[in-house]
């Protein structure tokens, strides 16, 4: 119920990024089966325009991960952290904020277990402190 108040009080710039990372979120799945990774993680870290204001950026940083991670949540199936990333660093990078992909894998109880996060100026975006030690990183793309 919380939730539903929360998207009732979004602005209509909100909705049109909500609907856009709910499409984006869709498309990269699709792109992922069907296309290399590299040129699906080239396309998402394309960096346009200018940097913004540096006081503007963590509250845009915060807000658009929000917002992706609601598109996702809501979405027809589970969205991976690998398509969130991707979908994040995409709108970000169309605001002109660069980031850094980051993969990693850890051994989990016996099972091997993948993650995917974003960092901006090598902090994680949205992820619980430490992240970063505790998967290995097997694959790290700065955008560009």
């Amino acid at each position: 119920m919380d939730e539903l108040r929360a998207l009732l009080r979004l602005s209509v710039r909100e909705w049109i990024v909500l609907g856009e990372a709910w499409v984006s979120l869709l498309g990269v799945d699709v792109a992922l089966r069907f296309l290399s990774f590299p040129g699906i993680q080239r396309f998402a870290a394309r960096v346009n325009g200018d940097h913004p204001a540096e006081g503007d950026v963590p509250a845009l940083i915060r807000r658009l991960h929000r917002l992706v991670r609601v598109a996702a949540r809501h979405h027809l199936y589970r969205m991976s952290c690998l398509r969130q990333a991707l979908v994040l660093q995409r709108l970000l990078g169309r605001r002109g904020i660069p980031t850094t992909l980051r993969i990693g894998v850890r051994l989990e109880t016996g099972d091997l277990d993948a993650h995917a996060w974003l960092e901006y100026e090598n902090v994680p975006i949205g992820q619980p402190q430490g992240v970063g030690e505790q998967f290995a990183v097997l694959k790290s793309a700065r955008a560009k």
